[in-house]
């Protein structure tokens, strides 16, 4: 485990918090009550409070945490996105349906991760990233977000062909996906024209 840190990323608006959150830490936070981005790496902590030290909070990580409740993130009126990358239990991901602000999830390295949260209270969130989960299969969730208008898939378990039922979507108007081999590729290039997508524009 690091040593806990909190400090400033260079030339950003970004906290980083690493190692740990004790009142030493969060004393140190407070400092930082202009920032956006709060990114949280190698923590296991109960909860997200920490969140509320951050009145402007815009966007928050987590990367290779535990963290059992994140029921701090629905009070945090100003979050737009939520990136989670390799923390110890993706059961915690259920907690992202409490979060009507979101507009951008993303989601990587999840490696027990067999199914996506529920999706349909998300009334804002209109893009989602998903890479590296390679036992992911269910989907539907996706089809269940409301304003949902850019997917990008990467190194999931999908054939170009179980993508269709969201390729059907009217609302999802660009569409990204990776897969192994040139032919499954060609099939998901002509999927996206038979069904009028464009793949998600860089950036």
């Amino acid at each position: 485990m690091p040593t806990p840190s909190v400090r400033k990323a260079t030339e950003t608006d970004k906290v980083l918090v690493e190692g740990g959150l004790g009142p030493p830490e969060l004393a140190r936070l407070g400092r930082y009550r202009a920032c956006t981005q709060l990114s949280l790496r190698a923590l296991a902590i109960a909860d997200l409070e920490c969140v509320t030290r951050l009145p402007a909070l815009a966007s928050v990580e987590l990367y290779a945490t535990r963290i059992d409740d994140w029921g701090a993130l629905a009070r945090c009126r100003t979050l737009r996105r939520l990136f989670v990358n390799g923390v110890k239990d993706p059961a915690r991901l259920a907690q992202v349906s409490a979060l009507p602000q979101l507009t951008n999830l993303g989601l990587a390295n999840l490696h027990t991760l067999t199914a996506l949260p529920d999706l349909a209270g998300c009334r804002r969130l209109t893009e989602v990233l998903v890479w590296n989960c390679k036992r992911l299969r269910d989907l539907a969730p996706l089809l269940r977000a409301p304003r949902l208008a850019r997917l990008r898939l990467v190194a999931t378990p999908h054939t170009p062909d179980e993508l269709v039922p969201l390729l059907a979507l009217p609302r999802l108007k660009f569409v990204s996906a990776q897969f192994a081999t040139v032919r499954a590729n060609q099939r998901f290039a002509a999927l996206l024209a038979e069904h009028g997508k464009r793949a998600h524009p860089v950036g």
